[in-house]
């Protein structure tokens, strides 16, 4: 494989940014996700020296392979991973990793840009194996799954809030920690709770006093107490 090049989204040539975008609908086109138009407003403000997150392409040669997105979220200094995909041809070639590494770099470099020592960890979220719809694609599900694990992340047990008014065809999801250099915690009721709290009000701008979100974090019931490092092992 031709030695691949992570490049700002910003500054991909019109061809690049038109492969990026079919990457982008390929793999997450959803009513329910970030339209695909929006993705150049997106990449606008996360470039290499921004303090938002980043937004990222992988470039073999002239050619856009991959992509990855990302919010830094300053209250919990965590970085959401918002979408990574890489083009069907170069799966399995280490660019996905490539690509996270790179992720979680910039939270790193975010988190110390902001005056702290390091970043908590990598918030991702993942589709639920046996979850709707029906004719869900299974086996690429555990995939992508045992592909984070592989790079470090662990399954955190919070599934994302389902809203009463969801299509059917819309996937269950569940969020996975990549642990950072700063993160100095256990992944008991209170820290679950918080995480979720905080990709639902940072990441996705959900107001706090909603008695919906009290409910959802209410249920997130407590899960035998885990070291992060630990679990790595």
């Amino acid at each position: 494989m031709r030695a691949v090049q992570l490049v700002d989204l910003a500054r991909l040539t019109p061809g690049q940014m038109a492969a990026v975008v079919a990457i982008y609908r390929e793999a997450f086109e959803a009513p329910w996700e970030m339209p695909a138009d929006a993705l150049a407003e997106f990449a606008r403000v996360r470039g290499r020296e921004s303090t938002l997150g980043r937004a990222t392409a992988a470039v073999a040669g002239e050619e856009a392979i991959g992509l990855a997105l990302s919010s830094y979220l300053p209250r919990s200094n965590l970085l959401h991973l918002k979408y990574l995909a890489v083009v069907a041809t170069q799966r399995g070639r280490g660019v996905g990793a490539l690509l996270l590494r790179d992720q979680v770099a910039a939270g790193e470099a975010i988190a110390r840009a902001l005056g702290r020592p390091g970043c908590r960890g990598v918030l991702l979220e993942v589709e639920v194996p046996d979850g709707p719809p029906p004719g869900a694609d299974r086996a690429l599900r555990r995939r992508r799954i045992a592909f984070y694990r592989r790079q470090g992340a662990l399954s955190t047990g919070i599934p994302f809030p389902r809203s009463p008014w969801a299509p059917p065809e819309q996937p269950d999801w569940e969020i996975m920690l990549l642990p950072g250099s700063a993160w100095r915690e256990t992944l008991d009721g209170p820290v679950r709770r918080a995480l979720a709290r905080s990709l639902q009000v940072e990441g996705y701008g959900v107001n706090e006093e909603v008695p919906w979100l009290a409910a959802y974090l209410a249920s997130l019931e407590p899960r035998p107490v885990c070291d992060a490092r630990e679990a790595m092992l």
